[in-house]
């Protein structure tokens, strides 16, 4: 029978019982004290204050902006454009109208079956100095002219409007048309060409020499091109080159 403890007796706790109550005292002071640093832990701090930057931009620049272009309407954008036909055209030189036959000098009487023409050749580059052409002709046949720049021509006393003049090439009009072809004549190969205007042959040209001269002659007519070109033919197969030593003494 368990005997109770007298007023005045005090009341005493036995070893087991104090360890016990010390351990659950501890435990309850590190909950509390790992509550408190897990409080401290999880409350966000403070940024720090930042010094303000202050940056400089520079002015902007204007823009130019281009216009809208207009949209075309559908009806013109799927229309094909028509081409562009380009066609040269010119205006053919006409031709010249031959004015009255030149009035010729008179036939001397006692003149000689053959004249000697004696001139420069056109083709300086392509000749030896010091010499000149010369050509014989039947002045029965031909007389001897000077043209407007007073240079030496023979004309027919026969065929009106036949004049076969010293000339080098010169420039065609647009509407010409050449027609090239090489001829022996005599003893001489020229380059011919004819040159003919609206169909019609107008004039032509020979060119040749002998290995010291090279010249060229032109021919031109009215009406009578075949007869005109044959008796032209016959003087320049008479080319020959002459030393200018004997072309003074020639009349």
């Amino acid at each position: 029978m368990v005997r109770p403890f007298a007023r005045n007796e005090k009341a005493t706790l036995r070893p087991g019982r104090v360890d016990m109550v010390s351990t659950i005292k501890c435990a309850l002071i590190l909950l509390l004290v790992s509550g408190g640093l897990a409080g401290c832990a999880g409350a966000p701090m403070a940024p720090e204050a930042s010094a303000p930057v202050h940056t400089t931009e520079a002015p902007a620049e204007p823009v130019e902006v281009e216009p809208p272009v207009p949209a075309l309407p559908d009806n013109e954008q799927s229309a094909p454009k028509p081409a562009i036909e380009f066609a040269l055209q010119y205006t053919p030189v006409p031709i010249e109208t031959a004015g009255p036959p030149m009035e010729l000098p008179s036939l001397e009487a006692d003149a000689p079956q053959a004249l000697d023409w004696v001139g420069q050749p056109t083709y300086l580059a392509e000749s030896q100095p010091e010499y000149f052409f010369r050509v014989q002709y039947d002045p029965a046949l031909w007389a001897r002219t000077t043209d407007e720049l007073d240079s030496s021509e023979l004309r027919h006393r026969v065929i009106p409007y036949c004049v076969l003049s010293s000339s080098s090439a010169r420039g065609l009009p647009l509407n010409a048309v050449v027609a090239h072809e090489s001829r022996r004549l005599g003893s001489i190969t020229y380059e011919v060409d004819t040159v003919f205007t609206g169909g019609q042959r107008q004039l032509v040209n020979y060119v040749g020499g002998d290995g010291l001269i090279f010249t060229g002659f032109e021919v031109t007519f009215q009406g009578e091109a075949d007869a005109c070109l044959l008796a032209a033919e016959v003087v320049l197969g008479s080319l020959r080159s002459l030393p200018a030593s004997l072309a003074t003494a020639v009349p």
